[in-house]
């Protein structure tokens, strides 16, 4: 487990830096549920929380309730202590779409974001489906980095006044950890092809080439995330530099369509899906 926490963690990402800073402490102090010991117990959702994407229905909208840390091919165990699998994120959203009973759908986020890999996927799926539905996401608490590039091509975006939106960013953390290995009094060299071949790993120097190479990758992942942002929203360059805005800051620099409770998102929606409006979440 602690092995898969540090090949994600040097992973193009986009998510919240201090957000990304507590997961990597809190996730490498778990347990390994793997390594024995027992269970969880009957009462592991009362310790750990609801499932990272779960969805209910509520008339003719499904809400679909997305909390936690964006990845992609997440084992089941992570996706029940906090982690987005963005593949069944997509698989929740084209069953929605294609439920005859659905007339709308209501995705409520919280999440810092997270990892680059399958979140351009994931994200032209919502704004495909708002295509086919109305779709409209509701931010709780934070909609930041790659949960804003899922959430931009919905058909409206609502948001808590408490809420913190934004972070439009992609970094990747280059470890160095020559000092660990000097302490150990050792030294590492790589036998390799190719300059680029190797970056990266640990007790190695990060060259200029392999650091220019890394920043090429993270421009490429930032232009494909502002290029779909501007597909779908109105917001200005300046406000893409990875900054997080309270709502009715986000709200007057374009990433909102307004501010409202996840009641307010259930009930536009059922406005734009035509149906008739139950009881409130």
């Amino acid at each position: 487990m602690k092995r898969r926490v540090f090949d994600w963690a040097g992973q193009p990402m986009a998510i919240t830096e201090s957000a990304f800073r507590s997961l990597v402490a809190k996730v490498a102090s778990m347990p390994d549920p793997l390594a024995g010991g027992e269970s969880p117990s009957a009462n592991w959702e009362d310790f750990v929380g609801p499932a990272a994407v779960r969805d209910e229905s509520l008339g003719s909208v499904r809400i679909i309730h997305v909390s936690g840390v964006i990845d992609r091919f997440v084992p089941k165990f992570w996706r029940e202590v906090g982690f987005v699998d963005v593949e069944f994120l997509s698989e929740r959203i084209r069953a929605a779409v294609g439920d005859e009973t659905v007339e709308s759908i209501v995705l409520e986020m919280n999440t810092p974001g997270g990892c680059v890999w399958g979140t351009p996927e994931a994200a032209n799926v919502i704004a495909d489906a708002s295509m086919a539905k109305p779709l409209v996401v509701h931010a709780s608490n934070l909609l930041a980095s790659a949960g804003y590039w899922l959430a931009a091509g919905a058909s409206a975006i609502l948001a808590d006044p408490s809420s913190e939106i934004g972070s439009i960013g992609v970094y990747t953390p280059l470890w160095d950890f020559r000092g660990f290995y000097e302490e150990l009094g050792m030294k590492v060299e790589l036998a390799k092809t190719g300059d680029l071949k190797g970056a990266g790993y640990p007790g190695t120097e990060w060259t200029e080439e392999q650091k220019a190479h890394e920043q090429e990758v993270v421009n490429d992942y930032f232009m494909a995330f502002k290029s779909h942002i501007k597909a779908h929203r109105d917001i200005a360059d300046d406000c893409m530099t990875g900054g997080c805005y309270v709502a009715a800051r986000a709200l007057a620099n374009g990433f909102l369509d307004s501010l409202g409770s996840l009641a307010d998102a259930v009930a536009l929606a059922t406005d734009l899906g035509g149906g008739v409006k139950q009881n409130e979440p």
